[in-house]
């Protein structure tokens, strides 16, 4: 069994001691400086505890002066029990319209919470690389009992606090794209097998010179190469020419880019997002290159439906079962720490 965080370990002790009358009302409290001591833990960690059974009214601050027991036994009875029926959870996501999936993982979130119990705190980091780590850091001050984050691009993701948060138990579910080298478990789609399909499918059509093209080397974007691959293996396409895996480096070197795939006899891209995906079509427009006609375009995503051929992730689902594992987490103390595969849905358009 997973040992419970340790703020809480430390609200726990605070709280029987007022129980068996080890301290009374009035009774000063350890200083963060002093339990941080005492308990061997982080400041974060002892402002969390301290600033939950404030916001319960166990306790009481006065300035300059330091944390009291409230003034009444019922006080604590009353704001122990609020501890016990009030969840407040995090939400750390880059929450700006050009990334409108963000809002269809919220939309999960919220089918999966109480809304008469549970306090979200949405913390946006805008998509720029610095806030996540404060945005994280912000959760855990204002007491968040566990926290859902979407993690940023390739560089973004603060690899030490979130190896320190799970260090120290705060539950804490990635959305769609896990981190490298950090134990928490990822809700997301199962990018290989979708990448597999949408191949497939491409395939099926009858294309077999194909190359593949990322934004990024980003761990979903190895994950959809590897399904990438595993169809071209299956009809013996295995050996294609080395450097079919190709990262977008920058729009503006695209048209020379789809120009070299041509003189290569290359008759299908398939794309490690719609992002990408909408980059070569729109090259192609340009350059007068007839999509699908003279190159078959694939993304991931579902971004463009009715446009772009693109696997169509489960957004909502993510959201939920990643919200519903959390709450899971919060109530019992552990958590098996295993990712979930969710199934993504092919879509077609007119670029196939």
């Amino acid at each position: 069994m997973a040992r419970i965080p340790a703020y809480k370990a430390i609200q726990r002790d605070i709280m029987d001691r007022i129980s068996d009358g080890r301290l009374h009302p009035g009774d000063r409290i350890s200083t963060e400086a002093e339990l941080m001591q005492q308990y061997g833990v982080s400041r974060i960690t002892a402002q969390r505890a301290l600033s939950e059974l404030k916001q319960a009214g166990v306790l009481m601050r006065k300035p300059r002066a330091g944390s009291f027991v409230a003034p009444s036994r019922s006080s604590c009875l009353e704001g122990a029990e609020a501890m016990a029926e009030h969840r407040s959870i995090g939400v750390v996501a880059p929450f700006v319209l050009e990334q409108s999936d963000t809002y269809h993982y919220l939309d999960g979130i919220m089918q999966a919470i109480s809304r008469s119990r549970d306090n979200v705190m949405l913390r946006s980091t805008l998509g720029t690389i610095p806030k996540d780590r404060e945005m994280l850091e912000a959760c855990l001050s204002d007491g968040c009992e566990g926290v859902l984050y979407y993690p940023g691009g390739e560089d973004a993701p603060p690899v030490d606090l979130l190896v320190r948060m799970s260090a120290w138990g705060i539950p804490c579910v990635l959305l769609d794209k896990p981190v490298a080298g950090v134990d928490m478990p990822c809700v997301r789609t199962d990018n290989v097998h979708a990448a597999y399909v949408v191949t497939a499918h491409v395939l099926s059509k009858g294309h077999r010179n194909l190359v593949y093209l990322a934004d990024g080397r980003t761990i979903p974007a190895y994950e959809r190469y590897r399904g990438f691959c595993r169809a071209l293996e299956e009809k013996g396409l295995g050996s294609l020419w080395e450097n079919h895996f190709l990262i977008l480096e920058k729009k503006e070197a695209l048209e020379d880019e789809i120009a070299g795939w041509r003189a290569q006899g290359v008759t299908a891209v398939c794309c490690a997002n719609d992002w990408v995906a909408r980059a070569v079509v729109d090259a192609c427009g340009q350059m007068g290159v007839d999509v699908p006609g003279e190159l078959a375009v694939a993304g991931f995503d579902g971004m463009y439906r009715g446009e772009i051929t693109s696997m169509l992730q489960p957004y909502a689902k993510i959201g939920r079962t990643a919200a519903q594992r959390l709450l899971s987490w919060i109530a019992s103390g552990e958590d098996t720490r295993e990712d979930v595969f969710l199934e993504a849905v092919l879509v077609e358009g007119k670029t196939v």
